[in-house]
């Protein structure tokens, strides 16, 4: 056997013991198992701030505002307001996009279209007067809007006294 064959034998002799190890032992540390902290949310901490907002629609059933950008502030947790306007708040980001958002029951049966529109590319916030929901005989429950835009959807969820 010629000396560059030893080497040659010698060294795959070599990898393959290594390689064995690595698969035996492992290459990553073991994994340890640690308790998770919860996480609480903050997101009722702060509050959307409507940079320069344009009304686009606006009548005594709904509004709608764009806004090129917004921003947001932290405010106190008593000052959040439980009574919040059934609305939803859209992020178009193509150049222009057609909008669906309609009125749904607790069953997501559409009771009553509310916007069919192409908007242009910002932020939108889509409000419902619920007080006016009612004169037309809605009855009291849990309704959810429900807004689909660019191939997206985005619910939110309302209860008319």
């Amino acid at each position: 056997m010629s000396t560059m064959t030893r080497y040659i034998s010698l060294l795959r002799g070599l990898l393959t013991v290594v390689a064995a190890l690595l698969v035996v032992s492992g290459c990553a540390r073991k994994a340890r198992i640690v308790e998770e902290k919860p996480v609480l949310l903050e997101a009722r901490l702060y509050e959307t701030l409507w940079v320069e907002p344009e009304i686009i629609v606006s009548d005594t059933l709904i509004t709608l505002i764009r806004s090129e950008r917004i921003d947001s502030v932290r405010i106190d947790p008593s000052a959040v307001d439980i009574n919040r306007p059934a609305a939803i708040e859209l992020r178009v980001g193509e150049p222009v996009c057609n909008v669906s958002i309609g009125l749904l029951d607790s069953r997501l049966r559409l009771v009553h279209p509310l916007l069919l529109r192409k908007l242009s590319a910002g932020f939108y916030r889509f409000t419902v007067n619920v007080d006016r929901l009612r004169e037309p005989s809605l009855p009291p429950g849990t309704y959810f809007v429900k807004a689909d835009y660019c191939g997206r959807a985005e619910m939110t969820l309302f209860s008319v006294p």
